[in-house]
């Protein structure tokens, strides 16, 4: 019964959109309250979609121009023989056309879909592909439940899969259910305050830090003699912005109170394992583990990878042209080559020539171990990324942790969606409402050296 009333809605929208907009040749105003929506985004037309990636509209399709991407052979033979898809089309009653004027440019960007295209090697770059690509995406992936972005789109591939393969990705959608129904949010504070996540974690914070925007000035000077060349970074900085590696001169006055007034942390800088900086030694290359809390508090590590810089970089971030590769959590040893934010894939670094794959990162137990305790330590954020590196001692150093993981390096570097590791456990804690447990209130006390 709902299946037929869904095929009668589809057509009916369709019908709408026929009897209003097809007329070949003519430009045609959108009434009022009768543009056709695909869950809560406008229906654009073929022309409007040009517009947005800023090209004219391809020969081929010039006789659509004014019909609407729904109506397009690429969507009607493509899209609708696809089992895995249903089309969700609403009537919305009463939406001013400046609405749509503007609401489209919010949600997304066709200059962005654009750049992202033309930086994907794998693709001919070709304008009427990348509109069959946009018309993809726009459709059938944004308006999904756990909608996916274009970048989820372009990292993952999606253009190549089954509407049942990319599903098995976590995009943009999901990870901000998950961010809802995993974290208490008052106790996000004790993984983005930078300040605040050294101190908790001191057991695993070995480095020399000062938060500038609290200490004085013979605070500052007592740290800079100690350690005449230093890491200053935003304390609530993401993605290594505004990151600065500082040598003093004899400004130290005006140098405390341009980092107090930008409320800097300061720390010291990490010597990495021998083994691990022979692969780009101008960079700290950190690994990325991911934990997951079930309910029966046994920490599980549900991603585990390391990032590389590049040459004369000052970060292994892969947003600011690092590599990446996956490493195996039963063994420590990568699994995968690395890959760049463009899609490029290294089976060696390219600037040092050390091979990927099969490199056992150094002290991996110790790591394990680190990351779980740690994350029994803080039950009230049940999915953390932490940052982690190895010192050249081969003891392990946080470097900063994350309470909304991203993910885009656990899944970019196999192509092998991450989304089934959760749905179970993640279901199990929110049909327990654990976040009504009195425990899940109690100050955090964190990992501290005995």
């Amino acid at each position: 019964m709902k299946r037929n009333l869904a095929r009668r809605a589809v057509r009916k929208a369709k019908r709408t959109i026929k009897n209003l907009y097809n007329k070949k040749g003519e430009e045609i105003k959108v009434l009022d309250g009768k543009r056709s929506y695909i869950g809560k985004f406008p229906v654009l037309k073929v022309s409007e979609a040009c517009e947005l990636l800023d090209i004219r509209v391809p020969k081929s399709y010039l006789k659509y121009r004014n019909y609407y991407i729904t109506d397009t052979p690429f969507f009607l033979k493509k899209m609708m023989n696809d089992k895995d898809f249903k089309l969700k089309v609403k009537i919305k009653e009463k939406i001013s056309e400046q609405y749509y004027e503007h609401s489209p440019r919010r949600v997304m960007n066709g200059k962005d879909f654009r750049e992202r295209y033309d930086k994907t090697v794998k693709l001919k770059q070709d304008d009427e592909e990348m509109l069959l690509y946009f018309i993809h995406w726009y459709c059938v992936f944004l308006p999904m439940k756990h909608k996916y972005s274009i970048g989820n789109y372009f990292d993952y591939e999606l253009y190549n899969k089954t509407i049942a393969e990319a599903k098995e990705f976590a995009g943009r959608g999901y990870l901000n259910y998950l961010s809802n129904v995993l974290v208490i949010p008052e106790y996000r504070k004790y993984l983005i305050r930078k300040s605040l996540f050294n101190k908790t974690f001191t057991k695993y914070v070995n480095r020399d830090f000062l938060y500038v925007a609290t200490a004085e000035f013979k605070d500052f000077d007592r740290f800079v003699s100690k350690n005449p060349r230093f890491f200053a970074k935003p304390v609530t900085g993401m993605k290594g912005k505004g990151i600065e590696v500082i040598e003093v001169d004899n400004n130290t006055k005006e140098l405390f109170e341009r980092l107090y007034n930008d409320k800097f942390i300061v720390e010291s800088i990490v010597k990495q394992h021998p083994e691990i900086a022979a692969f780009n030694p101008d960079t700290l290359n950190t690994l990325r583990l991911t934990t997951f809390l079930p309910f029966d508090g046994s920490p599980l590590v549900t991603f585990a990878g390391i990032r590389f810089g590049r040459k004369g970089s000052l970060i292994d971030n892969v947003s600011t042209g690092g590599i990446t590769a996956s490493v195996d959590v039963e063994t420590g040893k990568i699994a995968t080559t690395g890959i760049d934010r463009d899609g490029n894939r290294f089976s060696k670094h390219p600037d040092s020539g050390k091979e990927f794959v099969g490199f056992t990162i150094p002290s991996w137990e110790k790591v394990l171990v680190a990351v779980k305790e740690s994350a029994m330590a803080l039950p009230q954020v049940r999915r953390i990324g932490w940052d982690v590196a190895v010192t050249q001692e081969g003891e392990v150093e946080f470097i900063e942790g994350n309470s909304k993981p991203a993910f885009r390096i656990a899944q970019i570097s196999d192509q092998v969606g991450k989304k089934h590791l959760y749905e179970h456990h993640v279901q199990v804690l929110v049909d327990g409402d654990w976040k009504s447990n009195p425990k899940m209130r109690e100050k955090v006390k964190g990992v501290r050296r005995k």
